[in-house]
């Protein structure tokens, strides 16, 4: 495409260990897209608005000379490329021959509803997609071992067998007979979604009536661009823009509800850190449905000395929510519960779901609550 030009390749990383020397320079660059006849519209490239002296400080990459990295791998793309192209023109059977089938399927883009007029994955899987509920759906499925120590997943396939309720359960247990927690879960999915029940561990009440109010269920929104918003923070830096909670003065009671919203330019965490502490005090439990929460504050405490802040009594808050007060739901689901609705998965989108499906009772709470 080049004739007489030499093409020299290099790696271009964006370099964590720089700090951005201006502020906000995702603004010093401008999105150019383009649409095509069909209506459709595709990003083409970004180009720099900025001034000469702000691109002087823009030294957030490093460039490597992968020269002869390029030249030892160049059949084996070429060779691939020309596997991959040859796709395009033929039907799928022709190539699944060679595809592995295993518990990385779970997370295939193409299983798709049963309406739909075209499935990849039954299409790639054959009679062994039809079984339901599907052994993918087992919890922790990567991890499961069958007899010999080989994928579970990949043994099933190997035997002809796809269903959840064909897995030996003699695979869930350890060598010595005993059961980790993770295969717990899983033997417990099997019986309770062969049974059709909801489980309920003898401790789940225990959890709830040991979390005393006031109790502050949080959500945070961040965001780690590759550009930092701000001057001193590193590429892919923290920037925690928004936080919501719900807080209950007592079991049973409509939730009354605040959150926060960065509006300003300035570097947030420290507002963000701050807004909180008012909203949710100095006591009560705080419930999350992961560590994400816990692990953002975390963060934010090394930061805030690194950006000029001394905020002792900040800190000691931060450092008291993180390490006494935070009550991760999400374990409550794995160990203490179980809803068929779940299959394998414990998100707070398909627990919900589940719950929402499964009990009247809850659903007509919401109905007081928001008149909807």
């Amino acid at each position: 495409m080049l004739p007489g030009v030499i093409i020299k390749p290099f790696l271009v990383l964006i370099d964590t260990s720089k700090i951005a020397l201006v502020d906000n320079i995702p603004s010093l660059f401008e999105i150019l897209r383009e649409t095509s006849p069909d209506g459709a519209t595709r990003l083409v490239t970004a180009r720099y608005i900025g001034s000469p002296e702000q691109l002087a400080n823009l030294d957030l990459v490093t460039e490597m000379d992968v020269s002869a990295e390029v030249a030892m791998l160049r059949d084996d793309v070429a060779t691939a490329a020309a596997k991959f192209e040859s796709r395009l023109d033929e039907p799928l059977s022709v190539h699944s021959v060679e595809i592995q089938r295993g518990s990385k399927c779970w997370k295939c883009e193409f299983r798709v509803d049963e309406a739909a007029p075209k499935n990849g994955f039954a299409e790639c899987w054959g009679v062994l997609a039809e079984p339901k509920p599907h052994m993918l759906e087992l919890f922790s499925i990567g991890t499961a071992r069958a007899l010999d120590r080989s994928s579970l997943a990949d043994w099933m396939v190997g035997q002809e067998k796809a269903s959840l309720f064909e897995i030996p359960e003699d695979c869930l247990v350890m060598k010595d007979g005993t059961v980790g927690a993770t295969a717990e879960r899983q033997l417990r999915q099997i019986e309770y979604t062969r049974r059709g029940e909801v489980f309920i561990s003898t401790d789940l009440r225990g959890h709830i009536e040991a979390v005393r109010a006031p109790m502050h269920f949080i959500d945070f929104e961040t965001s780690r661009l590759a550009l930092p918003y701000h001057r001193g923070m590193h590429a892919y830096g923290l920037v925690a823009f928004q936080w919501s909670c719900h807080t209950l003065s007592s079991h049973g009671q409509q939730p009354t509800h605040a959150e926060w919203l960065n509006k300003t330019e300035v570097w947030p965490n420290r507002l963000f850190a701050e807004s909180l502490r008012e909203a949710i005090g100095d006591s009560g439990p705080v419930l999350t449905w992961s560590p994400f929460e816990g692990a953002t504050l975390k963060q934010i405490i090394p930061e805030l000395a690194r950006f000029g802040h001394d905020v002792p009594e900040l800190v000691a808050w931060m450092t008291d929510v993180v390490d006494n007060r935070i009550v991760d739901l999400h374990d409550w689901a794995k160990y203490d519960y179980y809803n068929p609705g779940m299959r394998g998965r414990t998100s707070i989108k398909v627990v919900l779901d589940a719950l929402w499906k499964s009990d009247a009772a809850m659903r007509k709470q919401f109905e007081a609550w928001t008149g909807m």
